[in-house]
């Protein structure tokens, strides 16, 4: 009976050990899915869908391929918070860096006054926000189209200067094509003028960000010119190009070439416009340098379709007729030219000097005018000084000349075309002479040149 009892005693304890042990393994086994559970939903909810965590007891082993090492340590900070780091194990494996393949980031704005369309791809941390935000505030008429993509990758070192400098340039040009990148910024629009385009280059050059390169293309129209003109003279072997009026970059090369074939060793430039004549132009100034090659010495203007070609006194008539002749017969229909030999210059029979009848202006820089030389009356003397008046206001004007009715015909309208283009300076000196026109001195503005040219093409 007693071993009965001991039997009974000792499966009665072998029972309720192994309830308890399986009793603690459900428990064990309910805690742990209570607990993965709970972290895989933090897990989605972070968007680190990609971790996987399997609980051993209290242990916690964390898995899974991450796509770079912020979101590996924005994972464990996150779970961190739910148990004590300590019980995880970190078990993450590391996408390897050589298998990435970065997008390439960009984005292009386009503008046409008060639309804007955004298209390209972006960083997700970029601030799509701060973008739309920017653009807006350009202002309060702007439409937006917003065709962004983002993704979750890391942003370019350089992309956030390169985005800044991007989108405010796009504030200063209505129409306008930004296109960015982490190491470009390509700007292309059109201005309203010259002026415009150069103060809009200067401006974004002088803010381009360090470590960016900037790629401007801006355009503008070109502007009207009224007359095309050309300025060529030849002396002593020294070739000027003072004035020169061309319709696109490929007629300016030809003139230049002409030029520079007869002989001009400084680069020259040409004002590009519109209001060309011809579209033989080009044709027509080359072959009309090489004329005045040819002679040796002269000078040659050209006034939309007038032609002035004056040769030196020291060449042969000959020449002069055989050179003019052909220029003449190969010049495009449309020109009209006028060639002149003047006569060589007279000697005094008693002193054995050239005697070159002048007219002299000069522009001090205190702002006193002198008018000196000959005029051939006493009408075209009080013209002068009157229109000298007029044009030189404001300055003391002092008249020194001599009245000379030898002097040759169209003598006042060269002394008053002088005057006209001697206006153009701050100060300077005009020299008026039967073969020529001289104005030399300083002027505030770089087109005076050009000004100075047509006006004497006009008027003279």
């Amino acid at each position: 009976m007693h071993r009965i009892a001991l039997l009974f005693g000792l499966i009665c304890f072998i029972l309720a050990a192994a309830g308890s042990y399986f009793g603690a393994i459900q428990a064990v086994d309910r805690f742990e899915k209570a607990t993965e559970k709970k972290l895989e939903q933090k897990m989605f909810l972070s968007g680190n869908d990609w971790g996987n965590i399997r609980a051993n007891g209290l242990r916690l082993h964390l898995t899974g391929l991450a796509p770079n090492e912020s979101a590996r340590f924005d994972l464990l900070k996150s779970l961190g918070k739910l148990v004590e780091a300590s019980r995880i194990r970190d078990e993450i494996t590391l996408l390897e860096e050589e298998n990435l393949i970065p997008p390439k980031f960009s984005l292009e704005a386009l503008r046409n006054d008060d639309r804007i369309s955004l298209i390209g791809l972006i960083p997700k941390n970029s601030g799509r926000t701060n973008i739309l935000s920017t653009v807006n505030n350009i202002s309060s008429e702007i439409k937006i189209t917003d065709m962004l993509e983002e993704v979750d990758y890391p942003i370019p070192a350089n992309w956030k200067k390169s985005l800044n400098f991007g989108l405010e340039s796009l504030s200063s040009l209505k129409r306008s094509k930004v296109s960015i990148t982490g190491e470009t910024v390509v700007i292309s629009a059109i201005t309203d003028s010259q002026n415009e385009r150069s103060k809009f280059e200067r401006m974004l050059l002088k803010k381009q960000p360090t470590g960016i390169k900037l790629t401007l293309n801006i355009s503008a129209p070109r502007p009207v010119i009224s007359p095309f003109t050309i300025r060529f003279s030849k002396e002593n072997n020294k070739i000027r190009l003072d004035n020169c009026s061309a319709d696109t970059k490929n007629t300016e090369s030809k003139i230049l070439k002409a030029a520079k074939l007869a002989g001009m060793l400084k680069p020259g430039s040409c004002d590009i416009g519109l209001g060309v004549p011809t579209p033989d132009w080009a044709e027509a100034v080359s072959m009309s340098i090489e004329a005045v090659v040819e002679l040796g010495n002269g000078s040659l203007t050209f006034t939309d379709s007038d032609i002035s070609l004056i040769a030196s006194p020291n060449t042969s008539q000959k020449t002069f007729d055989n050179v003019i002749g052909k220029l003449e017969n190969d010049l495009p229909g449309l020109f009209s030219l006028s060639a002149i030999l003047p006569e060589k210059d007279t000697i005094n029979g008693e002193t054995g000097e050239t005697f070159i009848p002048d007219f002299t202006a000069t522009i001090s820089p205190e702002g006193s005018v002198q008018l000196r030389g000959r005029l051939p009356s006493n009408i075209s003397k009080d013209a002068v000084e009157a229109y000298a008046k007029s044009l030189f206001v404001g300055k003391t004007v002092y008249v020194q000349t001599r009245l000379d009715p030898n002097l040759p015909d169209g003598w006042p309208m060269r002394v008053l075309g002088g005057l006209e283009a001697l206006g153009e300076l701050n100060y300077g000196v005009l020299i008026v002479e039967p073969k020529e026109i001289k104005i030399s001195g300083v002027s505030g503005n770089k087109e005076a040149t050009g000004k100075i040219s047509r006006i004497l093409s006009v008027r003279v």
